[in-house]
């Protein structure tokens, strides 16, 4: 079994409880150390299995009421199975007194409306007849990926599909333009914005082109490294192997010291400390070789002690 957010917290207030500043947030410390920790080195435990990821259907509205007084789009039902994400847009495509085009969807009220950024017009007000659409130009990554990264996607069909990572702009052009070719999938990770100061941001998401016309279950297969997850009741688990929970503690104490001088050698001293080493050995030893040679290059690495990022012309 990992270690506790509780038993965290306990090195932490051992070293503070002598200290007259009570206000140190003993929970962002240990959160702050785990995050350090996952960022320390490319560690193989952060492999996650093959995870399928999944297209969502459009969600189509017909004969919705618009309210101007609220910005809102009513449709009994028509809202059930949204899970609203920032930024998404709600697309009006006819409607007495509307303007068409797409419209940033504020927040989600009930499973029957939707309340939008900005007016579709004042003429549609208590109108019944507008006609509309969200896409989801995305997939949901785990709620692990986090701070994770991503190490290859392919499509489910791979054969006679390919999965390509490009940069959002070129998401972004591809979408405007309408290109694709019907074996071709772009992606490019988005990070949402924070809604709020009392909440966290979203998880990343997958943004795909071209935009799913329909749901399609396990189409794409993600590998991916997971990132910190992080904790706030006092019996969750840290995401980590058992064996180095040690570095851990290690680290919430090196952060803990920090907080009340602003003395990093502490966490210096861990960098450069035996222990973070063979826990680096201990890692590269898990999965020394990858497979015989391709390209003219070995796959793997005799050498435990560090995840070489080697990239070798054919």
């Amino acid at each position: 079994m990992s270690i506790t957010l509780g038993e965290l917290k306990l090195s932490v207030e051992r070293i503070v409880s002598n200290q007259p500043d009570g206000s140190l947030d003993v929970e962002s410390i240990v959160n702050d150390a785990g995050r350090y920790l996952f960022s320390m080195h490319s560690w193989n435990w952060r492999n996650r299995p093959v995870t399928p990821l999944s297209y969502i259907a459009p969600i189509s509205v017909a004969d919705a009421t618009y309210t101007e007084a609220t910005k809102t789009i009513t449709k009994t039902s028509g809202f059930t199975n949204y899970t609203f994400r920032n930024s998404e847009v709600f697309k009006v495509s006819d409607g007495t007194g509307a303007t068409t085009g797409e419209y940033v969807i504020a927040s989600r009220t009930s499973a029957n409306a939707i309340v939008l950024s900005k007016s579709i017009g004042a003429a549609a007000d208590g109108l019944t007849d507008i006609d509309g659409s969200i896409s989801f130009p995305y997939c949901v990554l785990p709620s692990d990926f986090g701070e994770g990264q991503i190490v290859g996607i392919n499509h489910r069909s791979n054969l006679t599909n390919n999965a390509t990572a490009t940069s959002l702009e070129q998401v972004r052009w591809l979408r405007y333009h309408g290109l694709a070719a019907s074996y071709q999938v772009y992606y490019a990770l988005s990070y949402p914005s924070q809604t709020a100061t009392s909440a966290a941001p979203a998880t990343p998401l997958l943004e795909i082109y071209p935009t799913p016309t329909a749901v399609d279950n396990a189409v794409l297969m993600l590998t991916y490294k997971a990132g910190w997850v992080a904790m706030a009741d006092d019996d969750a688990l840290a995401n980590i192997p058992p064996g180095y929970e040690y570095l851990l503690k290690r680290l919430v104490k090196a952060f803990s010291h920090e907080a009340m001088s602003d003395d990093n050698s502490r966490i210096a001293q861990v960098e450069a400390s035996p222990e973070l080493l063979r826990a680096k050995k201990q890692d590269g030893n898990t999965l020394p070789m990858l497979g015989k040679l391709q390209g003219g290059a070995a796959r793997g690495s005799n050498v435990p002690d560090h995840n070489w990022n080697f990239t070798f012309a054919d």
